[in-house]
């Protein structure tokens, strides 16, 4: 049983440390900007630059009537064909419209992420209090368990095919880093209170 816990919690350690990698490379060391970047339109820059949901909401609702506006002139003059998404302010409406989904996607990540992370640590310590007192094997199953919901939480994440770098996504970011560090940590204990790599000692001869 030694053999399989010990290739079990190497296992686990490269994951989580290799998962920690890089999320650091995404948040600090992958190049963020282009050379086009000053080409950008008005648009993509308050966009990118939003500290917060209710600021894209308050840029999106005078966009949203205005599109609506002109969507019943046009119905006005019998035109019932779609919006032109290359065409203001069906654009920008368009544009701020995924924003918004993708901030609210990002955020709801983050608070799957906080909740089954804090699972996962509740199967942990049930998993240690049950290798000490109930059942070796029992208690080995639980911590499996428990540090695969966390390695499978904090995996690294795209951005997708988003023309925008939301502030929300750093964040996301930010929280699987912190979760992947405390992950490891945690693994560090569980070597410990087992007692994984701890060298037995023989008997002295009789």
């Amino acid at each position: 049983m030694n053999a399989l816990q010990k290739t079990l919690v190497i296992i686990a350690f490269l994951v989580l440390a290799i998962q920690a990698i890089h999320l650091s490379y995404q948040l600090w060391l992958k190049a963020g900007k282009s050379v086009l970047d000053k080409y950008d339109e008005p648009l993509k820059r308050e966009i990118t630059g939003a500290k917060s949901l209710e600021e894209l909401w308050r840029r999106y609702e005078p966009v949203r009537q205005a599109a609506d506006q002109a969507r019943e002139e046009r119905r006005k003059r019998g035109d019932t064909g779609l919006d032109d998404k290359d065409v203001e302010p069906y654009k920008s409406e368009n544009d701020l419209h995924n924003a918004i989904t993708d901030w609210e996607f990002k955020a709801r990540e983050i608070r799957e992420l906080r909740i089954y992370w804090l699972i996962g640590l509740v199967i942990l310590f049930a998993g240690l209090a049950s290798y000490k007192q109930v059942n070796r094997w029992f208690g080995l199953m639980l911590l499996i368990l428990a540090f695969s919901v966390m390695i499978y939480w904090t995996g690294g994440t795209s951005n997708g095919f988003s023309w925008y770098h939301l502030r929300e996504y750093d964040r996301l970011l930010i929280n699987k880093f912190v979760f992947s560090l405390i992950s490891i940590a945690l693994l560090f204990v569980v070597i410990w209170y087992c007692g994984i790599f701890a060298e037995k000692k023989e008997a002295p001869a009789q």
